[in-house]
């Protein structure tokens, strides 16, 4: 007979956390909440999120991320865009590599690390630098795919 289901998820929430060197499992609560959060959390939320915390208008978000206003408008109403549109909107945001990838996976992407693409973003979003340019030059040297239609 199967046990319960929660206590082999227990079980395997225990092993995980002794092997990341963790003496102490979450309290149940605090996991509660974060499951909750991350399964309400869309795209479209955490993206205007971002763009309130970063005090830019509108305007420059998507000028700066070189996507028409059109492109912005439908992710206004929920759209989930293209990942490179995404990504670019992390980089002019200054998000992170832990915010742009919760960013990413609420859209259902995340930064590979067998995509040399993807390692190229997370090397830039490592280090802070949030130089659009610098990315699409490092992404062309590379044979990769562009981030948005950045504009200079």
């Amino acid at each position: 007979m199967p046990r319960p289901l929660s206590d082999r998820l227990r079980e395997e929430l225990d092993e995980y956390l002794r092997r990341e060197g963790s003496k102490e499992p979450p309290e149940e609560a605090a996991l509660a909440a974060y499951l909750h959060d991350c399964a309400q959390r869309s795209f479209r939320d955490r993206i205007f999120d971002a763009i309130r915390r970063s005090g830019l208008a509108d305007v420059d978000v998507y000028s700066r991320a070189g996507i028409s206003k059109s492109t912005f408008s439908r992710i206004r109403s929920g759209e989930v865009p293209k990942k490179e549109v995404a990504v670019a909107l992390a980089f002019v945001l200054g998000l992170d590599r832990v915010q742009a990838e919760a960013l990413l996976g609420s859209a259902g992407y995340s930064l590979s690390r067998a995509n040399v693409g993807d390692l190229i973003v997370r090397f830039f979003l490592d280090r802070g630098v949030h130089d659009l340019l610098a990315v699409n030059d490092a992404l062309y040297a590379h044979n990769q795919p562009l981030l948005a239609g950045v504009q200079a």
